[in-house]
């Protein structure tokens, strides 16, 4: 969406070539709005010159309606079990989709702000807010069944919580801290070394927490909140898609950073399988997206398959086809096991191949290996 003194429009762009599905305009003043909550019940999203929620048809951009609030920015509503709400000022509220209007709220008492940087996060009945007091912050746990208060926890809290697997996550100083999402007991905190301020919003999948400063971002293990990676940059973390399993690969993982057990995000796999596990199908599917270009994009796939190409291990793939065969592959050894997944180009086009091995009598280290052997046979 776009706002200015001349021009205040919210914008649908198909997501596969960016063309314009509709544009509708909307009244506010130069406030700075996050991204719209979207479903088929509609758009919404913060707006007004004073201050207010707009919603509006999904599919044509007409507008349903809008609706004055506390004259605030940096917040977006969000839709919850198929509801609408709406955390501004200290008023939580729940909209009808269709008219705006506030059909509960919940005042939870607190200091007045102009900027909220934040929104609602929610999962299963519950909803969690970070509330702005006259000192400090509290993080609040709302029952949207009961429609009131489910707990709340003082402190100095900033950003939108994330919730998964009853846990809430919410950031306070250089710490994320985590609570019991139905009681708000204290579960763990996650200490992002010598940082002061985190960016507010960690990001949480199965087995990683991801959270961001102004300089560095930080990895943590999940179940037992070690810090297993920090990157030199400044980020706010976010999630498209669950990729692998969009593409069907749930047995594709990665458990963990080289010579790092301690990272290991499923210690029983990794006691098995090592850094990480696969089957030779899905290896060969994601192989096969490559070479295709729809892997991530087509500039990604470009880079991934450039990188394999570079690969010049000639004793498996490699070994009995002709001089300057072209093939981009990835190989992978242990003391019991030996393992290479690549593509061939042929003359009569590229072919996909994947040899898993493991439990190997021939564990030398020779180049003639019989896995190796096996892999160019």
């Amino acid at each position: 969406m776009s706002s200015s003194s001349s021009d205040k429009q919210l914008w649908a762009l198909n997501a596969a070539d960016g063309t314009v599905l509709w544009n509708s305009p909307f009244s506010t003043q130069y406030y700075r709005y996050y991204s719209p909550a979207v479903s088929e019940l509609g758009v919404y999203v913060g707006g007004g010159f004073y201050g207010g929620i707009y919603g509006f048809n999904y599919q044509t951009g007409a507008q349903k309606f809008f609706l004055s609030q506390d004259m605030t920015e940096q917040w977006t509503p969000a839709i919850i079990d198929g509801k609408i709400y709406s955390f501004v000022g200290n008023t939580f509220r729940n909209h009808h989709p269709d008219t705006g209007v506030v059909e509960w709220s919940v005042n939870l008492n607190g200091a007045t702000v102009s900027t909220m940087s934040r929104t609602i996060c929610g999962d299963a009945g519950r909803a969690f807010v970070v509330n702005t007091l006259t000192s400090g912050a509290e993080l609040v746990g709302l029952d949207l069944q009961a429609q009131s208060v489910l707990w709340r926890t003082a402190g100095t809290f900033k950003g939108t919580p994330a919730t998964a697997n009853g846990v809430v996550y919410a950031c306070s100083g250089g710490v994320v801290k985590s609570f019991n999402s139905s009681t708000g007991a204290w579960v763990a905190d996650f200490k992002a070394g010598t940082e002061s301020s985190l960016n507010g919003s960690p990001l949480v999948s199965n087995d990683l927490l991801i959270i961001g400063s102004s300089t560095k971002t930080y990895i943590f293990n999940l179940t037992t909140s070690a810090l297993i990676q920090t990157l030199t940059f400044g980020s706010q973390a976010a999630a498209v898609n669950d990729l692998l399993a969009k593409w069907e690969c749930p047995q594709t993982r990665i458990h963990g950073l080289v010579y790092r057990p301690d990272s290991s995000i499923s210690p029983a796999d990794s006691q098995k399988w090592g850094l990480g596990k696969t089957t030779a199908r899905e290896t060969a599917d994601l192989l096969q997206r490559l070479e295709q270009g729809s892997l991530v994009n087509p500039d990604a796939s470009r880079e991934m398959l450039n990188h394999l190409l570079a690969c010049d291990d000639q004793r498996r793939l490699g070994q009995l086809l002709p001089e300057g065969t072209k093939i981009a592959m990835k190989t992978g050894s242990v003391t019991a096991a030996r393992t290479v997944a690549g593509i061939l180009y042929s003359p009569q086009g590229p072919i996909i191949v994947c040899v898993l091995t493991s439990e190997n009598k021939d564990r030398r280290w020779s180049d003639d290996n019989a896995s190796y052997r096996l892999s160019a046979e």
